[in-house]
């Protein structure tokens, strides 16, 4: 999940570090942020999106929820839609909707 969502980003012109080792082998990676990352996560955080503050998505808890590579473009879509300028109160219902399909917390897929 986490390289495929870094992948995911990238195609929408937000960088992620260490593209040319495949982003990641772990389940978080490491954005590269050249603007304001202070402004842009708390616009991310308006949209229900937590991000921490030094650049780097863990995915451990949305892959626990059952999310799979597919969400992750569906998630990237989210942060394109903040970063492009789009209300994050209007981003925020669309998330809170996806999130709904996945309540179940899980420590492995079946």
């Amino acid at each position: 999940n986490a390289i495929k969502l870094a992948s995911a980003l990238e195609k929408i012109g937000i960088n992620v570090r260490y593209r040319d080792y495949g982003y990641t082998q772990s389940h978080q990676f490491i954005l590269e942020w050249r603007s304001d990352y202070s402004e842009f996560t708390n616009r991310l955080e308006q949209a229900n999106i937590i991000l921490d503050n030094s650049n780097r998505i863990g995915l451990s808890e949305i892959t626990r929820y059952g999310m799979t590579e597919e969400d992750m473009v569906i998630i990237a879509s989210f942060f394109e839609r903040v970063n492009s300028g789009e209300s994050p109160k209007a981003v925020k219902r669309d998330v809170v909707n996806f999130k709904r399909s996945f309540s179940k917390l899980s420590y492995c897929f079946s």
